[in-house]
């Protein structure tokens, strides 16, 4: 079986001739996303560090990116009747 941190005892389900092929897959699916939530991080720090523009910043919550002219068109637009 399987044990999760000595806490839990899971028993082994299935025929040994098709477990192993899917833990393989489980494997692989694991690694290939691994890879690409490494991609999306580095993606996120060459935006940030080589582009440098507001990728990563807008992503950020509470940061505000928009710039004085963005909020003055935003009040004269909330002022017109």
């Amino acid at each position: 079986g399987v044990s999760i941190f000595g806490l839990v005892h899971l028993p082994q389900l299935g025929e040994r001739s098709w477990r192993e092929p899917l833990t393989d897959l489980h494997g692989l699916a694991a690694n290939a996303l691994l890879a690409v939530a490494l991609f999306h991080a580095l993606a996120a720090l060459a935006h940030h560090y080589v582009r440098r523009d507001q990728t990563l910043k807008r992503m950020m919550p509470g940061v505000s990116t928009r710039t004085a002219t963005d909020k003055t068109a935003d009040m004269a637009v909330r002022q017109t009747p």
